[in-house]
């Protein structure tokens, strides 16, 4: 599951750079067989959070 977080941290490295985040806390998991799940908490510059969670459907990837 680590490769999977960084890869999303890496996509989401801009919004640091820019200064639009301070920084990410990412978790990854299988939520069930074959749907990966992602949440991703964003802490903006002032210590306030917002957060989102993803799913995806991982059918015939092995």
């Amino acid at each position: 599951m680590r490769a999977r977080s960084i890869y999303i941290a890496e996509a989401l490295q801009w919004l640091i750079d820019d200064g639009v985040v301070a920084r990410f806390d990412i978790t990854v998991e299988w939520t069930r067989a074959s749907m990966l799940g992602a949440k991703v908490v964003a802490y903006q510059q002032d210590g306030t959070q917002v957060s989102a969670a993803y799913t995806w459907v991982w059918n015939g990837i092995n």
